[in-house]
């Protein structure tokens, strides 16, 4: 299973799923202010792909994005945040992993874990930062910048 907290786009390989207030389930619950331009819309997608693509951006004032993914190979995360309280929470599983973070504004906070072969995380943040990046495998890299 996979849990994806996303705003306003989410893709999946071929399978794209587009994130808007509309489309929120009768059931789902907003947390956030009325007044808040990011959604916490949550999201759970079933792939029997190999190879999984993640696009998410969000803005708003409480930016938030928990993503776990696990395929065999060629897991690609690229997260778009700009806003106030930027939070992110990334596990990803299988190897040629790729993880793209940009953070801009405020509060920016990462926590990212890979686990498998040939894995790279690119991490740029812009504001409080922090950041704790934990990764089992080999061939593994790395690339942060905080301003």
């Amino acid at each position: 299973m996979r849990v994806f907290s996303c705003a306003v786009l989410l893709s999946v390989l071929s399978t794209q799923v587009v994130c808007a207030s509309p489309d929120l389930l009768s059931g789902t619950d907003m947390q956030e202010s009325p007044l808040s331009l990011s959604l916490s819309t949550s999201v759970d997608i079933t792939s029997a792909e190999q190879h999984q693509q993640l696009v998410i951006s969000q803005y708003g004032i409480l930016n938030k994005a928990t993503i776990k993914q696990t395929a065999n190979a060629a897991n690609r995360i690229s997260v778009s945040q700009h806003g106030n309280n930027n939070v992110l929470d990334i596990d990803q599983y299988g190897y040629g992993n790729i993880i793209a973070l940009e953070q801009q504004g405020n509060d920016n906070q990462a926590d990212v874990i890979q686990q498998g072969d040939a894995n790279i995380v690119n991490v740029s943040q812009f504001g409080e930062q922090s950041i704790v990046i934990h990764q089992i495998g080999n061939e593994m890299v790395v690339n942060i910048s905080q301003y």
